[in-house]
């Protein structure tokens, strides 16, 4: 495993990852800074979110144990952040901060720039805080997609989870002995936030477990899909009126297009085409970190919780596995329909090209 963590402490050079500057001197927010000062400091998203006490209810809210938070912190206060408190009992909870990534494409021959709104330094103590093996390092700094999980080690680093998407990629650990699950959120893009943190809130209860980012990260995508596949149809649907065609090979000897709305049928087709195939390509990353749960718990390879809630453990586990039941039998229903989409695209590309080669003098 040092061998590994050194290819990942290595890849996030400045090279690969670029940072915020550190800054000299750091001004509360609100306050004023001259004109020539330094800036205030940048203020990250952080939600957090602690079910009742194992065996108790909260005592002012009897019938309300969740607790809900979402607020802005300053960078100083970030590490803090992730301290727990003593609730005089196990407190399952989770406690995430975001951080906003920006990827800009390079010139021909270079490969983009990657940067996270973070200063450098303030990255690497959020991760010791959370105690995530290092390796994760790579994953972040090479963009990767789909489920990753390293186990805890002696080193101290705790089982360390990631997930990628193209919307955004999330860390976390948890550790047994607290019920505690500490998330890091890098932004590749914004729309998906809201839905994520409602569902994380859905899946308050299963805190016991690692699992709650994985499944509200995995469902914030996949329901995203069904939108998407609208937009598509409606795509496929308005070329095929243009070409009049709906499968590929049609004799066109006797029919004549104009150029410009045979480029732009084009560019939509092989839109679709390809935005169908990277749907598939996250849905299959979801559905295998699905099937990961699913095998890991069927054979019985638990991980080992704290005995004072092992009932609440073992209960969460058996409602995720039926979550993951219902979803697999949606995903048999999904699969094959995009699958569909995507060749009614490539087929209008064929016949798109076919009418160019026709317009050809």
């Amino acid at each position: 495993m040092d061998g590994l963590i050194y290819c990942a402490r290595s890849s996030f050079k400045d090279q690969f990852v670029a940072f915020e500057d550190e800054p000299l001197s750091l001004l509360r927010p609100g306050s004023a800074p001259s004109e020539n000062g330094p800036k205030s400091e940048t203020l990250f998203e952080t939600i957090e979110i602690r079910h009742g006490i194992v065996g108790r209810q909260w005592p002012d809210a009897p019938e309300h144990p969740v607790f809900h938070n979402r607020s802005q912190q300053p960078a100083s206060e970030l590490c803090n952040f992730y301290s727990e408190q003593d609730f005089g009992g196990i407190v399952p909870q989770l406690k995430l901060i975001r951080i906003q990534s920006r990827f800009s494409a390079g010139s021909e021959g270079s490969a983009g720039s990657f940067s996270l709104n973070i200063t450098r330094s303030l990255f690497n103590r959020l991760l010791d805080q959370i105690q995530a093996n290092p390796w994760v390092l790579w994953l972040i700094s090479s963009k990767y997609d789909g489920f990753h999980h390293i186990k805890a080690q002696k080193n101290g680093h705790a089982d360390t989870y990631f997930f990628g998407f193209f919307h955004s990629a999330i860390v976390w650990t948890f550790l047994p002995a607290t019920a505690c699950t500490k998330a890091l959120l890098i932004s590749r893009l914004s729309s998906q936030h809201e839905s994520f943190y409602a569902l994380l809130d859905s899946y308050t209860p299963h805190l016991f477990t690692p699992y709650v980012p994985l499944m509200a990260i995995a469902l914030t995508t996949m329901f995203s899909y069904d939108e998407s596949l609208d937009r598509y149809v409606s795509d496929i649907i308005n070329v095929e009126r243009g070409t009049g065609f709906s499968w590929v090979g049609t004799d066109m000897s006797d029919l004549s297009f104009n150029v410009d709305a045979l480029a732009r049928w084009s560019r939509v087709s092989a839109n679709v085409q390809i935005n169908i195939i990277n749907l598939l390509r996250h849905h299959e990353n979801c559905m295998h970190a699905l099937d990961i749960i699913k095998v890991k718990h069927t054979k019985g390879n638990l991980e080992s919780p704290n005995a004072e809630y092992k009932e609440d453990y073992d209960r969460s586990i058996t409602e995720i596995l039926d979550s993951i039941h219902v979803l697999k039998m949606r995903a048999n229903s999904f699969i094959p329909y995009a699958t569909y989409l995507k060749n009614r695209a490539e087929a209008q590309i064929s016949v798109v090209r076919k009418a160019l080669d026709k317009s050809r003098p």
